[in-house]
C-alpha cells in the first residue's frame, strides 16, 4: 500500500514522517492544463535575471536529444538552502529540509511542515554560510511556510518567486534540495501532471506532478523549468517505501507567491471567500450542459460576494482568472490562497450563454487575528468553509 510521505520530514537520523495511508487510485486525475495565469511576482521580492536558457544536445549516435541543463542547475543550487531546526532542550536538530531564497532581504519560502514546531531555526548555504532564521508566517492547511534569515543577507543569491512560463506535460524540470543531510543536490525528470487537487494531502491542493526524484530532506526546496524559472516547492512523494519512485508533488510558484505576498501583509494565510457551494460534474452533465468541464454552483448565501458579484445557483464556473476549473477542489483552492479583498474573474455558463463575470472575494469566516510577531507560529483556527 503506497503512502504519503512528506519529504522534508528528515529527522537527521533519516526518519521519514509518513501521512495517513493514501491508495493511488484515491487521488482522482484531472484534465492537465498550464499552471498559473499572468506573471505573479511577490512584493519586495527580487527579480533576477534568468539562467541561461538550456541548450540541446545531441544523444550518441544521433538519438535522443537532451537538453544541457549544467547552468541551470548551478544556478538554481545557489539559492537553495538546507533548513535545520531544533526543539526543546536537545542539542541536536529534530529536523529540517531545503528552503528557497527569493530576496536579497534574506526571505526564505519553503514548506510548513519543514519548520513545524520550531523552537530555533538554522539558515545553512551551499557555501556553509549559517544564519539564524525566524518565521514570518506559516499555515499547515497549505503546507507553506516564510523565514527570514538574520544578519547579514547581502551574499544570498535569491531566485524569483514568479511562474512566467505555463507548464507543459513532458517539460523538463530539476529538483534541488537537500536530500538525507548530504549537501546540494539536483535531479531531473519531467512535468507527470499539473492541476493535481484533491490528492487528499493538504485542504487546498493544486500540485504539479513531477518524476524528478523527491526523497526526505527535499521538501521546501526548488523545482525549476529548463530556462531557471523557479516553477514549485517540493513538498511530497507517493511512495511504499519512503524514497522516490518517481511520483512527487511540488506547490506551483504561482500559488507561493499568493500565500507568501499574504504572509508578508498579514503573518498568516488569509482565505478568500466566495460564499458558494460547489459540486463536480460527471461528463455526462458536462456535455449536457455544453461543457468540457466545470463545476456546477449549487447554493448562494444570500448577501456573500458570490451574490453581490451576480452568480447563481444553477451556473457553472469552467475558469478563473483564465485557469480552468476542473474539480470543485480546484475552485476552492483558486479562491482561497488568492487570499480576501481582491477581484476574480469567472467565466460562467448559465444556459445557453457563456457570461464573465467580476466578484470581489471577501474573508472567510474563522479565520483569527494576525499573530504576535517573532519566533515561529502555529497555524490559526478556523473550520472548513465553502468557497
Amino acid at each position: 500500500m503506497p503512502r504519503w510521505v512528506r519529504s522534508g520530514a528528515l529527522a537527521w537520523a533519516l526518519a521519514t514522517v509518513a501521512l495517513p495511508a493514501v491508495g493511488c487510485g484515491s487521488a482522482r486525475g484531472v484534465p492537465e492544463e498550464p499552471q498559473g495565469d499572468a506573471p505573479t511576482e511577490v512584493p519586495g521580492a527580487a527579480v533576477v535575471a534568468d539562467a541561461p536558457a538550456a541548450r540541446p544536445e545531441g544523444g550518441r549516435g544521433g538519438g535522443t536529444r537532451y537538453p544541457d541543463l549544467t547552468a541551470v542547475a548551478e544556478a538554481a543550487s545557489q539559492s537553495v538552502v538546507s533548513l535545520a531546526i531544533w526543539k526543546g532542550r536537545r542539542d541536536r536538530p529534530a529536523g529540517g529540509g531545503s528552503g528557497v531564497v527569493i530576496d536579497a532581504d534574506g526571505s526564505i519560502v519553503t514548506n510548513h511542515h519543514v519548520i513545524d514546531g520550531a523552537e530555533r531555526i538554522e539558515v545553512k548555504t551551499r557555501e556553509g554560510r549559517r544564519f539564524n532564521g525566524e518565521v514570518v508566517g506559516s499555515d499547515a492547511r497549505v503546507d507553506l511556510a516564510l523565514v527570514r534569515a538574520l544578519g547579514d543577507t547581502s551574499r544570498l543569491k535569491p531566485i524569483a518567486l514568479r511562474a512566467s512560463s505555463p507548464l507543459r506535460l513532458g517539460e523538463w524540470v530539476l529538483a534541488v534540495g537537500h536530500p538525507f543531510g548530504l549537501g546540494t543536490t539536483v535531479t531531473v525528470g519531467i512535468v507527470s501532471a499539473t492541476g493535481r487537487a484533491d490528492v487528499g494531502l493538504l485542504d487546498f491542493e493544486d500540485f504539479i506532478q513531477t518524476d524528478a526524484a523527491i526523497n526526505p530532506g527535499n521538501s521546501g526546496g526548488a523545482l525549476v523549468n529548463a530556462k531557471g524559472e523557479l516553477v514549485g516547492i517540493n513538498t511530497a512523494i507517493l511512495s511504499r517505501s519512503g524514497g522516490s519512485q518517481g511520483i512527487g508533488f511540488a506547490i506551483p510558484a504561482n500559488v507561493a507567491a499568493r500565500i507568501v505576498a499574504l504572509f508578508r501583509r498579514d503573518g498568516a494565510f488569509r482565505r478568500g471567500f466566495l460564499g458558494a457551494a460547489a459540486q463536480d460534474l460527471n461528463p455526462e452533465v458536462a456535455e449536457s450542459m455544453g461543457v468540457k468541464y466545470g463545476v456546477l454552483i449549487g447554493r448562494v448565501q444570500p448577501g456573500g460576494p458570490a451574490d453581490r458579484g451576480g452568480l447563481s445557483a444553477g451556473d457553472v464556473v469552467t475558469e478563473i482568472d483564465g485557469l480552468p476549473v476542473t474539480t470543485s477542489g480546484r475552485l476552492r483552492t483558486l479562491i482561497a490562497t488568492g487570499g480576501p479583498a481582491r477581484t476574480v474573474r469567472l467565466v460562467v455558463r448559465r444556459g445557453a450563454a457563456t457570461k464573465r463575470i467580476q466578484v470581489a472575494l471577501g474573508r472567510a469566516p474563522g479565520d483569527g487575528e494576525r499573530p504576535a510577531p517573532g519566533g515561529p507560529r502555529s497555524p490559526e483556527p478556523g473550520g472548513m468553509n465553502e468557497p
